[in-house]
């Protein structure tokens, strides 16, 4: 069949309105297919992105709202850290500590047939510092010396106790009591970049 415009003028007013209508269908196919749908899914990934992001900017909003508290809580925490770091000595003032805990123990009443300190050992920003200590004295002596040494500024940690019975002297039944005291040395910092050094 030969379409062209004069046989199309001379077609019935339906046929002209249905074949108009087909055409009309058409293009809003195409026009649904190519334009709206795609820009459509793209409106939608572009609406979930604004709603992420919304989200996102609510957490900072919380954030910013309470920098103020988070300052204040920064600083406590750095307060409480210079607290913690006051309790170790760095290395000028461990030979300083020793003497004073070996003082301790002589005000307690204890003879010490041993106070040797022993290698350093690194834990990252502090060493420990292990003394083995033997000392002669009655078990309030020995729980005396223990209560002055937890009394202290510094952190002091008594391990590995033993204790057993010495020999009789003037009526009195002495105790030999042994133990691992350790304390601990703040790392300045450099120095132990220095024994990383040495290491390798």
């Amino acid at each position: 069949m030969d379409l062209s415009l004069d046989s199309i003028a001379k077609l019935p007013a339906r046929q002209k309105a249905l074949g108009l209508g087909v055409v009309l269908i058409f293009i809003m196919g195409i026009y649904l297919y190519l334009g709206y749908l795609p820009q459509k899914r793209v409106l939608a990934k572009k609406i979930r992105e604004c709603d992420g992001l919304e989200i996102e900017m609510g957490k900072y909003r919380i954030i910013a709202d309470n920098i103020a508290s988070f300052e204040n809580e920064l600083e406590k925490l750095d307060q409480k850290l210079k607290e913690a770091l006051g309790k170790l000595p760095n290395k000028k003032e461990i030979s300083q500590l020793l003497v004073n805990i070996s003082n301790r123990g002589r005000e307690a009443g204890l003879e010490f047939e041993l106070f040797q300190p022993k290698g350093e050992v690194t834990r990252g920003f502090y060493a420990e510092v292990p003394v083995d200590v033997k000392v002669i004295g009655g078990y309030h002596d020995v729980a005396t010396f223990f209560d002055k040494i937890s009394r202290m500024d510094r952190i002091v940690n008594v391990t590995d106790l033993s204790i057993g019975i010495g020999k009789v002297v003037t009526g009195k039944l002495p105790l030999k009591t042994s133990f691992l005291l350790t304390t601990f040395r703040f790392i300045e910092e450099g120095t132990g970049a220095k024994v990383k050094k040495k290491k390798r």
